[in-house]
């Protein structure tokens, strides 16, 4: 349930801080004090649209907060989740969900789990036949589900079956383009003869006939002087070591570490020898490293940025040239596999159908009851499901148009005269008429969602007399299940309150100000007799008032 909330710089509010229970929340007041910014400011921070112009006059930014009693294992470990939104003048917002930066559309997300805001885009919706299907949907719950998501499921494997067809099937000049195409990019790489690690054995050869020159004249150079003096030199010190190195071992310690430098310098001596037998000149050899690596570059720059992603790219090359060459055989298994497919969706359809043919039956029984006791027991209230045109056997040269509903077209037909024909919701042509039947709709749809909160801003529109408190006995109901917060004109309406909420304008230092306070019983009294005699307090008022509360406890 939402526990609370704060708002600063939303319109006329400057600062308000509202407290709410977990039963009939209603605001009241007078037209223009601010009740509808209150009910914006929930719908800003649970990640609805807005703009700058919710900013008050002369402030940079608006802050709103608000924190329920709630538990979302993804949010939070604790049954406490508190969104904030700071909207700022330069038109950016700053989102928080538990003290963690959000987005806007993450704040949407949790916010849509947690409240329900039902107003004027109700009406809207129910005005929008294409709604429809999606309300009886979530009204038959889990057991369209899992129907629904094989559909979607094979709806996806037709849409790829599909495009696969349109390749294969595509311009035969432009099929033949394509496979001139892979043939010359395949034959390219494969008279290239490449191997792996190719390539890096190149460059060191490069690096060697590169630097030959330089190479051969160090090595040379370096085995002149080993040969014409310094190991002749270092084998007369060795001689000379080993006949003292049996007369003590100060002599022979040195002795055995002169022999082994000397061991090693013999022996890079021979690595020297050998280096310098091998250093290549050889131009042709140079010239075929060369031309070898101008080849492999130009490869990875076509085709993959390693010798073994060209080689990968090419099997997938090959794969795609015998697709195309054997394309006449593979249309003709996508055809198979597509006449499959639409038998399997035309059958998991008709069993939404008749799912949804069930349960609208169910709904037109349960709004029925519900127009009854809102004052409106000679309305007719029909859904009627539509299946492909009424034709519920499968047949193979049809062409069908299958959406992500099924084959299924839902409307909501109404007859609010005995004797007239039923017709589409939106002919009708009395607001209170609308208002209760939308109403009728969102107690029976509200069983079927588990968000915690519904707001209803000014459901009360265009009722009076019996209507207002059938009104108020289905506020009641509805209560028992969900927390309601509710902007009403109504003393029936606000006597259901068990949170009553006055909301106000007043001038202050010459600004302004829309207020907001929880009211006590007397001052719910008081509020209750205004509504009753148009803002005027009389014994006659605050005694109906009392019957009012009384009555709806």
């Amino acid at each position: 349930m939402l526990e609370r909330i704060h708002i600063k710089n939303i319109g006329i509010i400057e600062d308000v801080e509202i407290e709410f229970d977990d039963k009939i929340n209603v605001l009241t007041g007078e037209t223009g004090s601010g009740k509808s910014l209150i009910i914006d400011s929930i719908s800003l921070v649970t990640g609805n649209r807005g703009n700058k112009d919710f900013i008050r006059n002369g402030q940079q930014e608006a802050l709103i907060e608000v924190c329920f009693n709630a538990s979302i294992p993804e949010v939070s470990d604790e049954n406490t989740v508190v969104l904030s939104r700071r909207m700022l003048a330069n038109g950016k917002n700053v989102c928080k969900i538990n003290g963690q930066m959000a987005t806007l559309s993450q704040l949407k997300q949790v916010g849509d789990l947690l409240i329900d805001i039902h107003g004027q885009h109700d009406v809207n919706n129910l005005l929008d036949k294409s709604k429809y299907i999606e309300l009886l949907d979530n009204y038959i719950g889990e057991e369209i589900v899992e129907l629904k998501n094989k559909y979607l499921e094979l709806l996806d494997q037709r849409k790829q079956i599909k495009t696969k067809q349109e390749e294969l099937s595509a311009d035969p000049i432009l099929r033949n383009r394509k496979i001139d195409l892979l043939e010359y990019e395949i034959n390219e790489i494969d008279n290239a003869g490449l191997d792996v690690g190719e390539d890096e054995k190149l460059v060191e050869k490069k690096n060697t006939f590169q630097n030959a020159e330089k190479i051969f004249a160090s090595l040379n150079e370096t085995n002149k002087v080993l040969d014409a003096s310094v190991l002749n030199s270092l084998n007369n010190c060795y001689q000379n070591l080993l006949n003292i190195s049996g007369y003590g071992s100060e002599y022979l310690k040195v002795f055995n570490f002169f022999e082994e430098s000397y061991y090693n310098l013999q022996e890079v001596n021979r690595d020297i020898l050998f280096l310098l037998n091998n250093v290549e000149y050889d131009e042709e050899e140079k010239q075929r490293t060369f031309d070898r690596l101008d080849q492999i570059f130009n490869l990875k720059r076509k085709y993959g940025n390693t010798i073994e992603d060209i080689l990968k790219y090419c099997d997938k090359l090959k794969s795609e040239l015998n697709e195309l060459k054997a394309s006449e055989n593979i249309v003709k298994d996508l055809s198979k596999k597509l006449k499959d497919n639409t038998y399997n969706l035309f059958e998991l359809a008709l069993k939404m159908h008749n799912m949804r043919n069930s349960k609208a039956k169910e709904v037109e029984k349960l709004v029925q009851a519900q127009m009854v006791d809102l004052d409106m027991p000679k309305v007719k209230f029909d859904v009627i499901v539509e299946f492909n045109k009424n034709c519920f056997e499968y047949n193979e040269e049809e062409e069908y148009h299958f959406t992500t509903n099924g084959l299924d077209d839902v409307l909501f037909m109404v007859c609010t005269n005995v004797g007239s024909k039923s017709q589409m919701i939106n002919k009708i042509a009395s607001g209170g008429e609308l208002s209760r039947l939308t109403l009728a709709l969102k107690i029976v749809f509200a069983n079927s969602y588990n968000i915690p909160t519904i707001i209803f801003d000014e459901i009360d529109t265009g009722l009076s007399g019996q209507a207002c408190v059938a009104l108020a006995k289905k506020i009641k109901e509805i209560s028992k299940i969900h927390q309601l917060i509710l902007i009403s004109h109504h003393a029936n309406i606000a006597a259901t309150a068990t949170n009553n909420i006055l909301v106000q304008k007043q001038m202050s230092d010459g600004k302004i100000l829309s207020t907001a306070d929880v009211l006590n019983d007397v001052q719910k009294v008081e509020e209750i007799a205004r509504i009753l005699n148009g803002n005027l307090k009389t014994d006659i008022s605050v005694k109906h008032a009392k019957e009012l509360i009384e009555q709806n406890k």
